[in-house]
């Protein structure tokens, strides 16, 4: 066992030395490499916390400064009040806008070392920041709760109320304005007043205000999401009202982005070690969606925006969630969709809309385009089957439509699967 350890210290102080060659020849990605296998093999190394601030410098060198900052930490913690680290930190903090934090580490350096020339315009230009911030924060904080009073008080002119609810949204669309409205308890208000709005126009922006607070912050995400908690959301999804639907779903979307690193962009790709931290958040939202496609209790466009709230989030190119849908049985609940007639009203009908089929087929295509492997795509196969035969097992003729009006959708959608349907089917 020492022996192994020995080696494993000596493998670790040898990709140091080699993390350093390639720092120097400016191959910050190669040091980067090297920093971290040293880090992986030399957890009880006495050099640690030098692992952990040289992989920062590279990670400064390569712009990730949220990286830079951890590794610092990580450092420090090792090594209080190393020079290094906390300059690094500092450096990596100003870049991040974080200029408070970076202040108070330049300020700890200046202590420790008074007589670094490094540290001090960083400090001098940090400090001037800092006062204009705290001034500004000041006011800002005063509008807030000023917008807040103006927004929540259902006593005012309903003008009143829109101006300040608009108002809201601008600042918590600022980093600084999103912060001091979460830290006003900003969420536990919207929450009462989404029971009681009346007005489409302040209910939205009340919507664009939450969205906002958890654009770009995993922290606020995870707080709005335990204060609020899913149900909330589908409630407020649940709408007739185009332009509610529209905003709840893009602030669905904004919280899945949050926590998973993804852009409302095309060719956007997620962070998998964000994705790892939060998994169950991930999948516990991913699931509600999953059950709610069949909820009879929400209007057709509620419905709509589900599904293609999945459509979107899990392919293999976003979050790679289709095989789990398939696990939790939601092809059975899509194809129920798809089997909806939309002029056949009965009790336990779901409430679809002319574009329900289609926005359901398109999502079968898109799970059975993750199905890239031989037992994925006969799970897949299998559910269709099985639901498909439940229904011809019926004597009633409605469900003989239905099956008609599934394999329909299913040819619009992943072809091959209809096709094999209709093969089985002529079989047996």
């Amino acid at each position: 066992m020492t022996n192994t350890i020995s080696n494993d210290e000596a493998s670790a102080g040898s990709h140091k030395d080699k993390g350093n060659e390639a720092f120097k020849g400016s191959q910050w990605a190669e040091a980067v490499k090297h920093y971290s296998n040293a880090i992986k093999l030399g957890s009880g190394h006495k050099e640690l916390p030098v692992f952990y601030k040289n992989r920062a410098a590279a990670y400064l060198k390569l712009e990730k400064f949220e990286k830079a900052a951890e590794d610092c930490t990580e450092s420090l913690k090792l090594m209080p009040n190393d020079p290094k680290a906390l300059f690094r930190r500092a450096q990596a903090y100003e870049s991040l806008e974080k200029f408070e934090e970076a202040y108070h580490d330049a300020t700890a350096l200046f202590k420790a070392d008074p007589g670094n020339k490094t540290v001090q315009p960083m400090l001098q230009r940090l400090h001037v920041i800092v006062q204009e911030r705290v001034a500004r924060n000041a006011k800002l904080s005063t509008k807030v709760k000023k917008m807040m009073d103006l927004t929540f008080d259902l006593t005012l002119p309903l003008e009143k109320r829109r101006s300040a609810a608009n108002n809201l949204v601008v600042l918590a669309k600022e980093e600084t304005g999103a912060d001091l409205l979460y830290k006003e308890h900003c969420v536990t208000k919207v929450a009462t007043l989404a029971k009681v709005e009346k007005d489409p126009e302040i209910y939205i922006n009340m919507v664009y205000v939450v969205a906002a607070l958890c654009e770009n912050s995993v922290e606020r995400t995870k707080g709005v999401l335990t204060e609020l908690g899913v149900p909330w959301f589908m409630r407020v999804l649940d709408q007739k009202h185009e332009e509610c639907v529209a905003t709840a779903q893009y602030c669905l979307q904004t919280i899945i982005n949050a926590l998973s690193g993804l852009k409302n962009k095309a060719d956007s790709k997620p962070d998998k070690e964000l994705c790892s931290k939060n998994n169950r958040e991930i999948d516990t939202l991913l699931t509600c969606l999953v059950y709610s496609i069949t909820d009879r209790t929400i209007s057709g466009p509620a419905r709509d925006a589900v599904i293609e709230l999945l459509t979107r989030n899990i392919h293999y190119s976003a979050l790679e969630w289709a095989e789990r849908l398939v696990e939790i049985r939601g092809l059975c609940r899509l194809l129920e969709v798809c089997s909806e007639l939309e002029d056949y009203k009965y009790e336990s009908a779901m409430e679809i809309t002319s574009s329900t089929s289609t926005i359901a087929s398109v999502c079968l295509a898109r799970v059975y385009e993750n199905m890239y492997y031989d037992e994925a795509k006969l799970r897949f196969a299998d559910q269709i089957d099985e639901f498909i035969k439940d229904k011809l097992l019926s004597p009633d003729m409605e469900s003989k439509v239905r099956v008609i009006v599934t394999i329909t959708a299913l040819l619009s959608g992943p072809l091959d699967v209809g096709n094999q349907i209709i093969a089985r089917e002529g079989e047996s």
